[in-house]
């Protein structure tokens, strides 16, 4: 969760095209995600084509699908959804989907050594330095 003052611009952490956003309230996951945004990216510094997610926008997204650059503004920092405060909850990922196989994106119990969870996250510290 990224913690913003309410309405501050949001931007993608990379150019990519919009492949899923939840613009009304009527949308069957409003109730968790809030307004939000889903981008692919082509692989770059990973290996492999990744996503990033960005929810609890303050009103619908201003894109809808389709390509974007990286100085393209993608809504405003907002609380809708299950938000407590204004921020933006912002995920880099390798699946494309709102939620995980598991129904959410953390799954019950260790799940370390499944085999989804291996095909689908990777340690950023194996690729980057970490503290």
């Amino acid at each position: 969760d990224l913690v913003a003052p309410c309405n501050s611009s949001i931007f993608p952490f990379e150019a990519g095209s919009v492949i899923d956003t939840v613009s009304s309230p009527d949308d069957r996951h409003f109730k968790s995600l809030g307004y939000m945004a889903i981008v692919q990216h082509s692989p770059g510094i990973f290996e492999k084509t990744y996503y990033t997610l960005y929810l609890h926008m303050a009103a619908p997204p201003n894109v809808r699908s389709g390509r974007i650059e990286k100085t393209t503004e993608l809504g405003k920092v907002g609380n809708t959804g299950a938000a407590d405060g204004c921020h933006t909850h912002f995920e880099i990922r390798y699946f494309s989907g709102r939620f995980s196989a598991w129904g959410n994106i953390y799954g019950e119990g260790d799940k370390r050594k499944d085999p989804y969870f291996l095909q689908q996250w990777e340690n950023p510290c194996g690729k980057f330095r970490c503290p």
